[in-house]
């Protein structure tokens, strides 16, 4: 593959899930579930095909479900893209979203890929949580 100017970077499309509130709607939703849809409606909406994408990076903070530890490759499945695509995983606190972004671009860049698609997630009404006093 060819290396490829930072003004050859296009970024396409943007999509967002619903947003909810802590044991609100959302709290039986898997992080899967809601990912794999929202990226699924990322690619439609850019017009693209799941084969059209050669990489797939996703970021998360919280596990919150039994395969979230491995998001990445859970959602790249549910959303149905091949066993084969390879799938990044990126932690970087409140900046991992943009870091998937950020990574997606590098990769295109050097030529590792040609499309990725980049994405975060969290679902914060499925987080355990303890109130402790002093």
């Amino acid at each position: 593959m060819t290396m490829l100017s930072d003004a050859d970077i296009v970024l396409c499309l943007g999509r967002r899930s619903a947003c909810g509130k802590f044991g609100g709607s959302l709290r039986d939703v898997s992080l899967t579930d809601l990912s794999a849809r929202t990226a699924r409606a990322a690619v439609a909406g850019a017009g693209l095909r799941l084969p059209d994408i050669d990489h797939f990076i996703f970021a998360t903070t919280i596990p919150t479900d039994r395969d979230s530890l491995f998001a990445h490759r859970a959602i790249c499945v549910a959303t149905g893209f091949p066993m084969e695509t390879s799938a990044l995983g990126v932690v970087r606190a409140c900046g991992s979203g943009l870091q998937a972004i950020v990574s997606a671009a590098h990769q295109v860049m050097d030529g590792s890929s040609r499309v990725a698609l980049a994405g975060g997630a969290e679902i914060f009404s499925r987080v355990p949580y303890v109130v402790t006093t002093a």
